[in-house]
């Protein structure tokens, strides 16, 4: 089977594989509030843009009381407002300084609490567990420092965003408490919408990004997997899948450029729908004596120099920080506030009564990454035929280490039974420079491996080497004695060494062996008579496998779909799950 046949066709329409939503109030939100900087700190930050402020607010006033004064005759009047927005532009540069110097410990000592409240959480996973978290200590010291600077950029754009629109309106409404109150309505209306707006663009952009990562996965697939679809006769429909994919993809990207658009028109109510309004009252206004030439000339300094300017930039620029920021916390804060954010479970070993056995197990690579196991239960017998199915990147070879030792449950409990060491043969074969003999003896139990097979030991190899198909490749690298892979002339092709590698794991005695594509360079034939050897004397085996022909055989089919996990005999799932019944009909393949 090919490793991106087993797609639900229905997620397709859908946005390509379930992923977990944001949920509707943010962990990551509670955990900067609890890494908040010291109120030292934050009323430092608050003053100096106060302070910064200030010609913002004076420019209005300034240049409406110069303009009334100039039209009155009162030049003096003029010149000393003037000046003021002097002074004040040059305690606003000071300020500026200011402001500077108290951000950046205010940022770093966000990162530090931060820091340590990943740590904490760590040590509690440690704790509870008997393991590590599952990001590494690198990763988590990257996102960190990601969060600072995005703390910081997030910061200076607010005060040169959201400062001086609150510093326009303080001052539109010293100036004429009438304008302010008219350009504030169209304001907090365009705020209002803004933030209507931020919920469905923050789940687009996830959507469109996922979109965007399921399309390349599905392409790439297509193309490593050109001759099985050559050989299956699925052309039609692997064009059709990708195609699917694309237009996924394309109307996820037009959703966001529709809600993108939605920004400009925040822009135009909050920032030029109080131009006309002023203009609009501005008549009447100026003809009753409620308003002067210097008020709305004032009003419109406001306007076009702090309001439009600031409006544009906080929600063309900030907005994208903010969800970076948003994403970021949120994964963190599994890491950092671990107790409250999910129930650890102790493993507690393997059901005695099977030889493999998994309890509720489930498994996530990282902190709020979505998990490739969730809650699994299975119960496999001795002897028994296990075969793992689904598309590349949906849990196959995870739940194969799983099951061989090389990974830990994140939840729940999963292995094989007492005493029973488990042996995994990956895809790509380690044969190494040596002897035949060692290269075969290689997994075997004990220090000398001759004992384990006795005065027959020979024999027992020859019959290995017989059974997967490799006598003439041995008698050519010169018998059990003779080396392989030191140089080119024996050097064993990838065929052979496959067929070496599932000979050793035979000879390792292992009760449980786990094939991680281990044969896929060979024939059908082959595979059928080397899994039958293997399950002569009881051995149970598990095995991924992107070829149709396992699973029929198999006592029990794990079908990973890319979204969930589906497990039961072959009839049962093709009776029950249409994605693995629409595999086999595209294969030509009855169920």
């Amino acid at each position: 089977m090919t490793d991106w046949m087993a797609r639900d066709p229905a997620a397709w329409g859908r946005g390509g594989r379930h992923r977990r939503q944001p949920p509707a109030t943010h962990p990551g939100l509670r955990l900067l509030a609890d890494c908040r900087p010291r109120p030292r700190q934050l009323l430092k930050l608050a003053f100096w843009t106060v302070i910064e402020a200030a010609p913002t607010i004076m420019s209005g006033l300034a240049v409406a009381h110069a303009v009334d004064g100039f039209r009155t005759d009162r030049a003096g009047t003029a010149i000393i407002w003037l000046a003021a927005l002097a002074l004040a532009i040059c305690c606003g540069g000071l300020a500026t300084r200011g402001l500077y110097a108290a951000l950046a410990p205010a940022v770093e000592e966000t990162r530090d609490h931060l820091m340590g409240a990943l740590v904490r959480g760590s040590v509690a996973t440690l704790a509870a567990t008997g393991r590590a978290g599952s990001a590494p200590l690198t990763q988590l010291v990257d996102q960190v420092d990601q969060v600072r600077n995005l703390l910081s950029a997030i910061a200076r754009n607010v005060r040169t965003t959201v400062a001086p629109m609150l510093a326009a309106m303080v001052g539109l409404f010293v100036l004429s408490p009438l304008l302010g109150m008219v350009v504030a309505v169209p304001l907090l209306a365009a705020g209002l919408l803004y933030g209507v707006l931020l919920r469905p663009m923050f789940s687009a952009e996830r959507a469109a990004a996922v979109a965007d990562e399921d399309l390349g996965a599905s392409a790439t697939a297509v193309l490593d997997s050109r001759a099985a679809v050559g050989g299956l006769g699925a052309q039609l429909w692997a064009v059709d899948q990708v195609s699917s994919a694309a237009n996924v993809t394309g109307r996820a990207d037009l959703r966001v450029a529709r809600l993108h658009a939605w920004r400009h028109a925040v822009i135009a109510l909050g920032g030029y729908a109080p131009l006309i309004v002023v203009l609009l009252v501005a008549g009447p206004g100026l003809d009753s004596g409620k308003v002067s030439l210097g008020d709305v000339t004032g009003a419109m300094t406001y306007i076009l120099t702090a309001l439009l300017p600031a409006l544009s930039a906080s929600i063309t620029g900030a907005g994208g920080w903010f969800i970076q920021l948003l994403v970021l916390l949120d994964r963190l804060s599994t890491i950092a506030q671990v107790r409250d954010v999910q129930q650890v479970v102790v493993p507690t070993g393997p059901d005695q009564s099977s030889v493999i056995s998994a309890r509720g197990a489930s498994f996530t690579y990282r902190g709020g990454a979505r998990g490739v196991l969730d809650n699994l239960h299975l119960s496999v017998g001795p002897g028994e035929l296990v075969a793992l199915v689904g598309p590349s990147g949906a849990g196959k070879t995870t739940l194969a280490h799983l099951i061989a030792g090389l990974l830990t449950p994140t939840q729940g409990a999963i292995g094989v039974g007492r005493r029973l060491r488990p042996v995994l043969l990956p895809q790509s074969p380690y044969v190494f420079c040596g002897s035949v003999r060692d290269n075969l003896t290689y997994l075997s139990p004990g220090d000398d491996a001759a004992g384990s097979f006795g005065s027959d030991m020979d024999d027992e190899l020859w019959r290995a080497i017989d059974a997967v198909g490799l006598r003439a490749a041995a008698e050519r690298w010169g018998g059990l004695d003779g080396t392989v892979a030191d140089s080119e002339a024996n050097r064993p092709t990838p065929s052979e060494a496959q067929r070496l590698v599932l000979a050793r794991g035979w000879l390792s005695g292992a009760p449980v062996v786990v094939l991680d594509e281990a044969w896929s360079l060979l024939d059908a034939a082959d595979r059928r008579g080397i899994e039958a050897w293997l399950r002569d004397d009881g051995r149970t085996l598990v095995v991924i496998s992107h070829h149709l022909d396992v699973p029929e055989r198999a006592d029990l089919v794990v079908y990973f779909d890319g979204r969930s996990v589906h497990s039961g005999t072959h009839l049962e799932l093709s009776t029950s799950c249409g994605s693995y019944a629409e595999l086999f009909s595209f294969a030509g393949v009855g169920v």
